[in-house]
């Protein structure tokens, strides 16, 4: 988009300007109307970017698709009631990433069974990539919940497709230095720092694991 640009030069007035016309162009591409907000967001006008994710809710939901969409603009928003509605609907519409963000709110609202749940059920549906794994791994660390994340590393590692695997193997050693099982961190560590010898925050670490 050209507000970035605007944005970078700290024109506020002209950067909103443009993304209201690309706001009224964008119809039912919601992930359009997510990226303006994270944009204005990210350059502290959360306020004004609320605007677009609020017109992006005059769309009508057509898909299953739509729906989880519109969840993600609600809770962005605030509106857990409607985006945990919306999300539920997604799923009755055969849009299955709906139980990764019911997970993702349940777990951030410390209710880790019904969170449990809702990750399984996509865990079971296969169609969880890497990056799902991997985020809902780092969600289970949160939790202090060290065993089912490196549960859900593995099953991103086994993936035929895995797209961060240096960031996987580096959650695993964290969990296992959070179990106290420091002979375990210490393997991966020393396999971690043959593949990625660049990693030097991850050398210094290998030297307080020997003192372990």
């Amino acid at each position: 988009l050209r507000a970035c640009v605007y944005l970078k030069e700290g024109d506020t007035k002209n950067a909103l300007a443009d993304m209201k016309v690309a706001s009224e162009n964008a119809k039912n591409d919601y992930e359009l109307y997510i990226a303006m907000y994270d944009t204005m967001k990210d350059n502290n006008l959360a306020d004004e970017g609320k605007e677009f994710l609020n017109n992006a809710l005059d769309n009508k939901c057509k898909t299953g698709e739509d729906y989880l969409n519109r969840g993600r603009i609600y809770e962005l928003l605030g509106s857990k009631d409607e985006a945990i509605d919306h999300y539920e609907k997604s799923i009755e519409e055969g849009e299955l990433r709906g139980n990764y963000y019911l997970g993702r709110m349940y777990f951030q609202a410390d209710d880790d069974e019904t969170a449990e749940k809702y990750i399984k059920a996509y865990v079971d549906s296969k169609e969880a990539t890497s990056d799902d794994l991997c985020k809902i791994g780092e969600l289970a660390i949160e939790n202090k919940d060290y065993n089912n994340a490196i549960e859900y590393f593995d099953m991103a590692l086994s993936l035929d497709e895995v797209n961060d695997k240096q960031k996987l193997f580096k959650n695993k050693i964290i969990c296992y230095e959070n179990l106290g099982q420091f002979d375990k961190a210490r393997e991966l560590m020393s396999q971690y720092l043959k593949d990625y010898p660049q990693d030097q925050e991850a050398a210094k670490e290998a030297i307080f694991l020997e003192t372990r």
